[in-house]
């Protein structure tokens, strides 16, 4: 799901998921923060369902991802720093709205 946000693949190693040790080859630069908050919603995905037999979903993950970008809006907004928001935000926006904008 990582590679429809963003338009393009990200490999999946320890490095990059977890350690966010990335080169400008695997994540573009204007996309670094928006990956880290996307590995860091798997990996919060991954912890509330530790030790339990069965593993997170994409529902899930999707909504841990929501979550943060509404606590990202409103401190964004409170810094008068919405724009900066919207930049780093831009490819998430676009992705959940996308269902939205086809319905129209």
């Amino acid at each position: 799901e990582i590679k429809t946000i963003l338009g393009y693949n990200v490999p999946l190693n320890i490095s990059i998921l977890y350690f966010c040790n990335f080169s400008e080859e695997h994540v573009q630069a204007k996309d670094k923060y928006l990956v880290k908050i996307l590995t860091v919603a798997c990996k919060k995905a991954i912890t509330k369902k530790w030790n339990k037999a069965d593993p997170p979903n994409l529902d899930q993950w999707l909504q841990i991802v929501e979550e943060i970008y509404w606590m990202e809006k409103l401190t964004h907004i409170m810094r008068l720093q919405k724009t900066q928001m919207e930049e780093k935000w831009k490819k998430w926006m676009s992705y959940r709205n996308k269902d939205s904008d086809t319905e129209i």
